[in-house]
C-alpha cells in the first residue's frame, strides 16, 4: 500500500492525498484507492488525460485550454458586479474571505 501511495505521489501533480484501504471482496483481498481534489486539472506523468468510457485519452493543448477556461469561469474576473467602485482594501478583504492570497510586498505598490 505504501508503494501505491508513493507511485501516486510521484505521478500526479498537483499532489493529492489518496485514501488507500484493503478490503475483502468475494473472498479476495482488494486494494481500494479513493482520491479527491479541487485543484483541477491534474496531470499524470506530466501529461493531461480525459476519461472516455473505459479508457484514458491524452488531451491536446487546445482541449486543456478549454478545460482551464471552463474551470476559471467562476473567477473574480468573470463575476459581474454592480458596484464598480471596488477599493483595494475591499479587494484584499474579498481575497481573504475566499482563502486567496496576495503578495503583500507588491500589493501596496499597486494602489498608491
Amino acid at each position: 500500500m505504501r508503494e501505491i501511495s508513493q507511485s501516486i505521489a510521484n505521478a500526479i501533480k498537483p499532489q493529492i492525498l489518496p485514501t488507500i484501504i484493503m478490503e475483502l471482496c468475494d473472498d479476495k483481498n482488494i486494494i481500494k484507492v479513493n482520491v479527491e481534489g479541487d485543484e483541477k486539472p491534474y496531470s499524470a506523468y506530466g501529461k493531461y488525460y480525459m476519461r472516455s468510457a473505459d479508457e484514458d485519452r491524452e488531451i491536446s493543448p487546445q482541449q486543456l485550454r478549454r478545460l482551464m477556461l471552463s474551470i476559471s469561469s467562476n473567477s473574480i474576473v468573470n463575476i459581474e458586479e454592480n458596484n464598480q467602485e471596488l477599493t483595494f482594501e475591499q479587494l484584499k478583504t474579498l481575497y481573504a474571505g475566499n482563502n486567496l492570497t496576495l503578495r503583500e510586498n507588491t500589493f501596496h505598490n499597486n494602489h498608491v
